[in-house]
């Protein structure tokens, strides 16, 4: 548990499955110990509707390139839609499987 007896929230979004598996096998023991509790989007839509129904998340992980609604456009939204961001933060991710 954490300082505070409660798990860090913490949203990654990403639309390679593979960063979910990445991360859940990174985090296992944090997971495992009740230190941190993940959750998962695969696209901006989704998580919108996550941390509409997690407030308690104040990390969010995200690609900014994503297929639809990429990161900057759901940060837009989550302000738009009047919720409190000054708790919440963002952190990009950026992923290239092929360099020029």
């Amino acid at each position: 548990m954490s300082e505070q007896g409660l798990a860090r929230q913490v949203l990654v979004v990403d639309d390679e499955p593979e960063v979910e598996v990445m991360f859940r096998q990174r985090m296992r023991r944090e997971i495992r110990a009740g230190s941190y509790e993940l959750f998962f989007a695969g696209s901006g839509q989704e998580a919108l509707e996550v941390l509409r129904q997690n407030p308690g998340i104040r990390l969010v992980l995200t690609d900014l390139n994503m297929a639809g609604m990429g990161g900057w456009s759901y940060l837009a939204s989550w302000v738009n839609l009047g919720r409190r961001s000054n708790q919440l933060w963002f952190l990009r991710m950026a992923t290239q499987s092929t360099w020029a």
